[in-house]
């Protein structure tokens, strides 16, 4: 296991102001940007409309078109899909913002397909196609910071969700961002700090089915509840006549549908113990059950070393949606055997157990997006599910950590290379991730 605290080689976030049009920015990521048509520089991405959702293995792909208005010499243009996470903070009179990127993907550009002498002529047309075959997962140098716990590295390994433009609610705080698409930068090494030309595209992307193991809670957590007493009283002032025990695990990860709003039906399970003191008080027959799903997201201006729900980090954004409303569930009592030492009976009270089963099978949001659990870097979003049944004259809460994932899908099936019109050099590479360069986590600037 890797020793805490190790320093692994990589990039640094960086830190910058928070763009506006009186505040520019020589750090260009997807939030920095010119609009595409003031500078006659365009994205082009084939069977794309705003509200598409991309996934591992789907294929993004189009062309780039360039029409300077002026004659502009170059010496790289460069064609990448990115994702990028960011986290604003205000400071004084100035927000910053600390920004990494996750993902860099470059696609080959053959020299045969630009001007030999690197120059963009007034009024000219230039296109170059692209081809991107989303991954599954991020390389080994996006999680490039210290680290306690080696897992927390494993899970930073795993691609995001975007964050914004859902057309839903997704729960995310202003400042909060994780952001895919398809960049294009014309560059020049007499001003290598800044790109010529720009433009951006930006994506929809939701990660595949992943699973998380069961999370190692520390016993001095006080977040999460998995176990609550009452004792049973008919009045303030009567005495106990016996006490009640709610109790559960960590609850199935629940599978989101594509479309973010809905659930696969899933049954949460929770047990009671009963110890009754007065033999003459009878057993409950019924019990109403409430439960609720919380979104936590989390971000922090540095990176997150360990899970924050489990360290109770700060900044912590919360929604939250009602799963169930106060639904009558029957309850079925089975005896228990007394507790025995050495064939002598130690424990006189009588105890009872019944299980409860807590369907979710209709759910649905009209206005919430829920995104899958993740944890990155910068960001992250974790859910509680809150429980609440009310049994006989005691209410009993859990708060139970649980995950949310994507549901399965197939990836898209690629086309051939010549039928979109790729360079010869690209068509000979292989049609998944090794046909890309991916380059340093870190702001691209052009070839020497």
């Amino acid at each position: 296991m890797e020793p805490p605290y190790t320093q692994r080689s990589g990039v640094p976030l960086q830190t910058r102001p928070v763009l506006s049009p009186f505040n520019p920015s020589a750090l260009q990521s997807l939030n920095s940007i010119l609009p595409p048509k003031k500078n006659g520089l365009t994205i082009n991405i084939h069977d794309h409309y705003a509200s598409k959702r991309y996934r591992p293995g789907s294929i993004v792909m189009g062309t780039v078109n360039i029409k300077p208005k002026k004659q502009i010499p170059f010496t790289k243009i460069s064609i990448k899909f990115v994702c990028d996470s960011s986290v604003e903070r205000p400071n004084a009179s100035l927000s910053f913002e600390t920004w990494h990127r996750l993902l860099d993907l470059e696609m080959p550009i053959e020299e045969a397909a630009l001007p030999a002498n690197k120059v963009l002529e007034a009024n000219g047309t230039y296109t170059v196609p692209f081809y991107f075959v989303l991954p599954n997962g991020l390389g080994t140098e996006a999680c490039s910071h210290n680290v306690i716990w080696q897992e927390t590295r494993q899970l930073h390994s795993h691609l995001p969700p975007s964050t914004a433009g859902w057309g839903s609610d997704a729960m995310i705080p202003r400042g909060v961002r994780v952001d895919y698409g398809v960049i294009a930068q014309v560059w020049d090494s007499a001003n290598p700090e800044y790109a010529k030309m720009e433009a951006k595209e930006t994506v929809q992307f939701l990660p595949g089915h992943v699973e998380h193991p069961p999370l190692k809670i520390p016993t001095a957590n006080r977040t999460f509840k998995f176990e609550s007493s009452k004792h049973l009283k008919s009045s303030v002032f009567c005495r106990s006549s016996g006490e009640i025990t709610l109790y559960a695990d960590q609850p199935n990860t629940i599978v989101l549908d594509s479309s973010g709003r809905s659930f696969h039906p899933i049954t949460i399970t929770t047990s009671l113990r009963l110890k009754l003191y007065d033999q003459k008080t009878s057993l409950p027959q019924t019990c109403t059950v409430s439960a609720k799903i919380e979104s936590e997201t989390w971000s922090q201006d540095e990176p997150m070393q360990q899970l924050p729900h489990i360290v109770n980090a700060r900044d912590c954004y919360n929604g939250s949606e009602a799963l169930v409303k106060k639904s009558e569930v029957g309850l079925s009592w089975g005896k228990n055997s007394p507790k025995q030492t050495d064939s002598v009976v130690t424990e006189t009270a009588e105890t009872f157990s019944s299980h409860i089963e807590i369907p979710i099978t209709s759910f649905a949001s009209d206005k919430k997006m829920f995104l899958p659990t993740f944890y990155s870097c910068l960001v992250a979003r974790t859910y509680q599910l809150h429980l609440t049944i009310n049994v006989a004259s005691a209410t009993l809460k859990l708060i139970l950590p649980v995950q949310l994932t994507m549901e399965e899908q197939k990836g898209d099936v690629q086309p051939d290379a010549e039928d979109i019109g790729l360079p010869e050099s690209s068509a000979r590479c292989s049609s998944s991730l090794p046909s890309y360069i991916e380059s340093e986590r870190r702001h691209s600037q052009p070839e020497q």
